[in-house]
């Protein structure tokens, strides 16, 4: 019988394994494959389909609500040094900071802050007088729109703001 197989084209599988289809030349293709392979694959195939399945059902597809504006915190922490002096600004909104002359400017969407050697100037108006040997200054706007300048760790100015 191995002969025969032989003659026609046919592979020899060792015990327990088959041989692939014919081609439609009169034998096999001469690929042994171990039976049942494709069936044992298709449960963890199936499984992977369902898991991948899930997970887009899962997610879903709906949209989410938008944020509203008054929501979003947005907080700016700055700092720049004016000769020996550190200028630090921590301001509920959107601040840069950026130094003019001997002086820190810090610019928000609707005021402009000016800290000087001896005084602090809000859209060019006094508003509190520092000290001209401090080493540090801290401004801060807090959310409930509370001003507090602070010089060596002590309260210059609180003051209410808009």
């Amino acid at each position: 019988m191995r002969n025969q197989r032989r003659e026609r084209g046919g592979c020899l599988p060792p015990p327990g394994l088959s041989c692939e289809p014919s081609d439609g030349c009169g034998g096999g293709n001469g690929r042994i494959t171990t039976p049942g392979t494709a069936m044992k694959t298709f449960p963890f195939m199936r499984v992977l389909l369902c898991l991948a399945a899930a997970i887009c059902v899962g997610s879903g597809c709906r949209r989410t609500a938008p944020v509203p504006r008054e929501h979003l915190q947005t907080r700016s922490e700055l700092a720049v040094m004016i000769g020996e002096r550190e200028v630090r600004a921590s301001i509920a909104g959107t601040a840069i900071i950026k130094r003019q002359d001997e002086a820190a400017v810090i610019s928000t969407e609707t005021h402009r802050f000016t800290i000087e050697r001896e005084r602090v100037l809000v859209n060019s108006s006094e508003i509190a007088r520092v000290p001209a040997d401090v080493k540090r200054v801290l401004f801060k706007i807090a959310d409930d729109r509370a001003l507090t300048i602070e010089a060596d760790g002590v309260a210059v100015a609180t003051k209410p703001f808009k």
